[in-house]
């Protein structure tokens, strides 16, 4: 899916500096409780009510009363301030952006301070190539929706620049956008109540070269497109090493954490410790993917120790990676994928974890995957068309009438070098662990080894391997119903020594096809038939 570029000329316009003017102040306000500042004095600012302290915006004529523009008075209060403030708490009407230096907290009374930005088509807070901004306890208010891509906080070219403790609603792109930012935190806010359908909307937008940034412990219920999206448009930017840890993110149209990075390169992005839920995937009915890292400047992402449910809850069809956690599009020059330690639960439709025409090296370790009743022809874990996957120590459970716990499916080509051990695979109606082909797909250097396959239907086996050029299966404990417990077919040189394949029916193992330089050692142990109709096959 090609991501919109943002106009230059619409982002030039949500950063242009406002025009500061100074109030006019009495005679006798030279003598009141605050006194006008060595830096009031430089600016050529005259405060409107010297019974206020310096810095808080009422100073400069701001009305907590919703009643007058206060976009002026707030953006003089940063101009002339290290520390610009409401002291009262209130509504603030806001018609235009209003410009943060460096070195400046703007900050609001939590739950009291109100900004409602009149104009939807325009950034509310802007620090443009800055470094230290804070922005504070502020709810920010968009009654109106917008066509045009905007964010409600704008981080421009800025460093060590923070949002925090804020409130988002009525935003229609972005609520916090960080656009080739650089040590930028956004954490403790809330997002909700999203307005328009502007395409790749988010909450939390990290975009073009941004990096090193931290989004951490938000609410992002916004609704519209993304929860959070890491954000190549197209044009060999990198946004790299941000993290994105610990935010609830709920009840988006197409993803909950979406890393698009097109280009080829290593980002080493990291999403840990998020609880997604919800995603829907109304977009196209195609999307629907709690974290989908896409592109092959997706290198180096490590997914761990997140919580994802009901993802897809609206998907009706395979295009982009559907699943609790979707990789698409990785090239063979990219640093590793991890995807570990992540818990996905309550998934009614599509897979847990996919792997989808990938070439990089990824490892899928320490998961622990449960798809719900009547969801059959998807997979806890599914590798399809993609080499160098390593799926090692997950738990994957899925009710007995239902289908596979992991799919590795090779079509058109040959799929290579990946490794499936030490996995727990509970249930299923399928084989349990398949290595599947059609359509001319084969499968090269295969291991299998040390997993335990128990339950399933009547009709379940445990492992099939079929077409592969170089495999070994070893040390697996399978237990199966009434159905064969261990399928080959068209397997050459394939090692199959020291299992475990049991099963409560009369055959335990089925051999068929070429299976030149195959070996089925004496080690194994099984408690039913081998019926061997293979070419080529040693059975010890």
């Amino acid at each position: 899916m090609r991501r919109r570029d943002v106009p230059i000329a619409i982002l030039a316009a949500a950063v242009a500096p406002t025009v500061l003017s100074s109030c006019n102040g009495s005679a006798d306000a030279e003598i009141a409780t605050y006194p006008r500042t060595a830096q009031e004095i430089a600016g050529s600012v005259v405060p409107t009510d010297y019974t206020c302290r310096p810095g808080a915006w009422r100073r400069y004529g701001a009305d907590p009363g919703g009643q007058a523009d206060s976009t002026n008075a707030i953006a003089i209060a940063c101009a002339v301030n290290g520390f610009a403030f409401d002291d009262v708490g209130g509504t603030y009407m806001v018609s235009g952006p209003i410009r943060v230096p460096s070195n400046c907290t703007i900050s609001g009374k939590v739950n009291q301070t109100e900004l409602v930005m009149l104009d939807p088509d325009t950034s509310l807070i802007v620090a443009d190539e800055t470094k230290g901004v804070t922005i504070e306890g502020i709810r920010f208010r968009v009654p109106a929706a917008s066509a045009v891509a905007t964010g409600v906080v704008v981080f421009f070219k800025c460093v060590e620049c923070v949002c925090r403790n804020c409130d988002f609603s009525g935003f229609s792109w972005a609520g916090a956008w960080l656009y080739d930012a650089r040590n930028c935190t956004v954490t403790q806010c809330y997002f909700h109540d999203s307005q328009g359908s502007l395409v790749d909307s988010a909450d939390i937008c990290v975009y073009n070269n941004s990096s090193d940034n931290i989004i951490t412990d938000n609410r992002c219920f916004g609704g519209n497109f993304h929860g959070v999206l890491i954000q190549n448009p197209y044009n060999d930017a990198f946004p790299s090493r941000n993290l994105v840890a610990r935010n609830h993110i709920v009840n988006h149209q197409a993803y909950g954490v979406c890393l698009y990075v097109p280009d080829e390169g290593d980002t080493h992005n990291h999403i840990l410790d998020n609880r997604i839920e919800d995603i829907r995937g109304t977009f196209h009915r195609a999307s629907g993917t709690g974290i989908y890292a896409a592109g092959g400047g997706a290198g180096g992402t490590v997914i761990d120790g997140n919580t994802l449910m009901r993802c897809c809850t609206e998907t009706r069809f395979r295009i982009e990676a559907p699943g609790a956690i979707g990789i698409h599009g990785m090239t063979a020059a990219n640093s590793p994928i991890a995807i570990s330690n992540n818990v996905i639960d309550e998934m009614a439709h599509y897979d847990g974890i996919l792997i989808v025409e990938s070439a990089a090296q990824v490892i899928i370790i320490g998961n622990n995957v449960h798809l719900l009743s009547g969801n059959t022809e998807e997979c806890p874990i599914r590798v399809e068309l993609a080499s160098q996957v390593t799926v090692k120590a997950n738990i994957l459970r899925r009710p007995p009438t239902d289908g596979r716990c992991i799919l590795v499916y090779a079509s058109g080509g040959a799929v290579a070098d990946v490794t499936v051990s030490s996995n727990t695979c509970c249930g299923g109606n399928d084989s349990q662990i398949d290595f599947y082909s059609d359509e001319g797909g084969y499968f090269d250097q295969l291991l299998c080894f040390d997993n335990t396959c128990s339950g399933g239907g009547d009709a379940a086996s445990c492992i099939s391997v079929a077409a592969v050029n170089g495999a070994t299966v070893s040390g697996n404990n399978c237990t199966s119903a009434k159905g064969v417990t261990f399928y080959i077919r068209d397997a050459r040189d394939l090692k199959v020594a020291n299992n475990t394949f049991n099963s409560e029916g009369p055959v335990s193992v089925v051999a068929s096809g070429a299976c030149t330089g195959s070996v089925y050692a004496a080690s194994n142990s099984q408690n039913g038939a081998i019926l061997d109709s293979a070419v080529g096959l040693l059975v010890e």
